[in-house]
């Protein structure tokens, strides 16, 4: 559950895979890329950056968090997509064009996610037609153009930069 420390926790649908994160995000985001669908089994994911030192996984028992490297994702890069092996939820994703940073699907979160509302969404062309867009988010028909730089909320938010 968020609380005013800045302190999140949250965990598979089974329990055996806890996270829990102090930090404000880097960025909030929908993504409607094909890559993303598949791998969600939705229409939509809804995503929170964290910076990862910010966050801490525990699996009990310790080989329940799988990986698996995607090299399917519409804008070209291999993400690290991380889930429970027992429940099968996915529990992060990673990118080397991200070094530092971790993607949490919001949906494992405890609490309150109000100030997870989506900033951007991601991969527009993609996204099915009958959905609307998220009133006060910055869109993009792919992925926003090379050296797009997020705002800095609070000053503790890192730097959204696409540059390899």
């Amino acid at each position: 559950m968020a609380t005013s420390t800045n302190e999140r926790t949250g965990s598979c649908l089974c329990g055996a895979i806890q996270v829990r994160i102090t930090g404000e995000p880097i960025f909030t985001n929908l993504c409607h890329c094909t890559s993303c669908k598949k791998a969600s089994g939705s229409t939509v994911v809804s995503i929170a950056a964290y910076r990862s030192e910010d966050v801490t996984y525990t699996a009990n028992p310790p080989d329940a968090l799988k990986t698996y490297n995607d090299g399917s994702p519409e804008s070209g890069r291999v993400l690290e997509r991380a889930f429970c092996g027992i429940c099968g939820s996915r529990v992060r994703n990673a990118s080397l064009s991200f070094p530092g940073s971790v993607a949490l699907p919001t949906g494992i979160l405890d609490g309150d996610k109000e100030d997870l509302k989506p900033k951007y969404e991601l991969f527009c062309a993609s996204r099915e037609n009958w959905m609307a867009d998220v009133p006060g988010t910055e869109q993009f028909a792919t992925m926003p153009p090379p050296g797009f730089q997020a705002p800095k909320p609070g000053e503790k938010q890192g730097t959204w930069s696409l540059e390899s």
